[in-house]
């Protein structure tokens, strides 16, 4: 459609951070960041490694910064996991260190196996196991209780207090470790939260309410907030959708640095590159039940979606 709209000469202005959207369909980029525009040069003439080093301030010869790791213990096992008439037979080892992405189309329970494993719906069936311990996960204060986050797809209505500043939603899953006597130990919490902050690379506003922040900046936030819980297993949900280049490549940082410290990550995704450069295996939903889990270095993104649309 915009093609036929161009072709009747009609002038377009097509405001994106997805790349692949600027070389199928640009003619000519401007790239802005922190509201200046830093570039204004016809898309034939750029290459994806120039337009992230002026989005991101830096040069990445690899859009996906992802390190090498030696793969640890399992840190969560789940057996047999299933959920009324859409999941079903759902079973995989996680282990310290990995990164296992998850993908499917839309409709195939992506984010409901997140929610499943968070505890987040009543009535899942199946069997889990936390470090080799077998654990009960019925509701959300339980998969904390045993280390487990989840980031979930929607933050604004799932993850982030608009009524509390940064400083709070940062805080407010760590309060229990700057409990002393029944009070809480607000100047040793607050430098701890300016900690994350600053390592986490969010620009702090005069603002109150966090709303009032960028989606990449409430993102990280979200981040912190589990990275200061000390959680032990991450539940990604489409982490990066919506952020631009300098903000995606961030978070690949943050997860980067989650893996070194033997977390273990469960990575769901729509996007098929995303998860065949940021992660160890992939697992892909289909007829409620994982139809492939293998090593991303084994499989295409053609055969991800080959499998991802094949019939139950």
């Amino acid at each position: 459609m915009i093609k036929n709209i161009q072709a009747k000469g009609t002038g377009i202005f097509y405001i994106t951070h997805r790349l692949e959207d600027v070389f199928l369909l640009g003619s000519r980029i401007s790239i802005i960041r922190s509201g200046r525009v830093l570039a204004t040069k016809a898309v034939a003439d750029c290459t994806e490694e120039e337009i992230i080093k002026l989005l991101s301030g830096q040069y990445l010869k690899d859009r996906y910064p992802k390190i090498e790791k030696q793969i640890g213990s399992t840190i969560l096992s789940v057996q047999n996991l299933s959920f009324e008439d859409k999941l079903e037979s759902i079973s995989f080892d996680l282990h310290k260190g990995e990164i296992l992405g998850i993908t499917g189309l839309a409709g195939s329970g992506r984010s409901l196996l997140a929610n499943c494993l968070f505890g987040a719906v009543k009535n899942v069936r199946g069997s889990f196991r936390v470090n080799g311990v077998q654990v009960k996960i019925h509701d959300p204060y339980s998969a904390i209780t045993h280390g487990i986050a989840l980031i979930p797809e929607n933050r604004i209505t799932d993850s982030i207090f608009g009524y509390l500043d940064i400083h709070d939603n940062v805080s407010v899953s760590a309060l229990k470790r700057f409990a002393q006597s029944l009070m809480i130990n607000s100047s040793i919490m607050m430098e701890a939260v300016r900690n994350y902050i600053d390592k986490l690379n969010i620009s702090l506003r005069q603002e109150d309410s966090i709303l009032n922040y960028s989606g990449g900046d409430q993102q990280k936030a979200v981040f912190a907030k589990w990275m200061m819980s000390r959680a032990k297993i991450f539940i990604l949900d489409e982490p990066t959708r919506g952020l631009d280049i300098a903000s995606k490549i961030d978070i690949y940082n943050y997860i980067n640095d989650l893996v070194k410290k033997d977390v273990g990550i469960l990575f769901i995704s729509s996007d098929i590159e995303e998860i065949l450069g940021i992660c160890d295996r992939v697992a892909v939903l289909s007829g409620r039940t994982f139809v492939c889990n293998m090593s991303t270095k084994n499989i295409t993104v053609e055969k991800i979606i080959e499998l991802a649309t094949k019939e139950d």
